[in-house]
C-alpha cells in the first residue's frame, strides 16, 4: 500500500492523480506517522522530477516557444513570485505542478526550490494524513475523501478565477 501511494504521488506531475485523496487514503490506511512520511516522500519526488526535467528542457523550449518579450516576463515573475508561487499551489490540483514546471523552466535555482517545496510537502503531508486517520477512526471516511477531493479543486477554481481577473484588469 505504501510503495503504491508514494509512486502514485511521485508520478502526479505526469499522470492526472488527485493527491488530495492519495494523502487522505495514506493517512486512513498507515496512520499519520507512516502516512505522512510516505506522503511527503511521494509529493517531493514527484515536485522534484517535474522541476529537475523543466530545468533540463527549458532552454529549449524558452527558445522554441516564447519570444524574447514573454521570457523576459515570466522570468521577471520567476524571479520575484517564485518562492511564494511553489508554497501557495502545492496544495492545488494542477497548479501545483504547473508552478513546479514553469519554474523549472524559467532557470530557478535548486537552492531556492527546496525549502518552500519541503515545508510545503511536509505541512500537505501531515494535514491529509491526519485527516485521513481522524476519519477512519470516526468512520467517515467517505466523507472525507469527498472534502480531501473537493476542497483543493474548489480553491483552485477560486484562484483561477481571481487570477484571470486580475489579468484582465492589468490589460485594461
Amino acid at each position: 500500500m505504501a510503495i503504491g501511494l508514494f509512486v502514485l504521488l511521485a508520478f502526479d506531475v505526469f499522470l492526472p492523480v488527485p493527491s488530495s485523496l492519495v494523502n487522505t487514503i495514506a493517512g486512513a490506511k498507515l496512520g499519520i506517522l507512516a502516512g505522512s512520511l510516505v506522503c511527503f516522500g511521494g509529493l517531493t519526488v514527484g515536485a522534484a522530477l517535474g522541476f529537475g526535467l523543466a530545468k533540463m528542457a527549458g532552454p529549449a523550449i524558452k527558445k522554441r516557444w516564447l519570444e524574447e518579450g514573454d521570457a523576459a516576463t515570466l522570468r521577471q515573475f520567476a524571479d520575484t513570485w517564485g518562492v511564494a508561487t511553489l508554497v501557495i499551489t502545492r496544495p492545488l490540483p494542477i497548479l501545483a505542478e504547473a508552478a513546479v514546471v514553469l519554474l523549472g523552466i524559467q532557470g530557478l535555482s535548486w537552492r531556492k526550490f527546496w525549502p518552500p517545496v519541503l515545508l510545503a510537502n511536509g505541512g500537505i503531508a501531515i494535514a491529509y494524513a491526519a485527516f485521513g486517520q481522524m476519519a477512519a477512526d470516526q468512520e467517515w471516511l467517505v466523507i472525507a475523501l469527498a472534502i480531501s477531493a473537493g476542497f483543493p479543486l474548489l480553491l483552485t477554481y477560486f484562484v483561477r478565477k481571481w487570477l484571470q481577473r486580475r489579468q484582465q484588469e492589468e490589460a485594461a
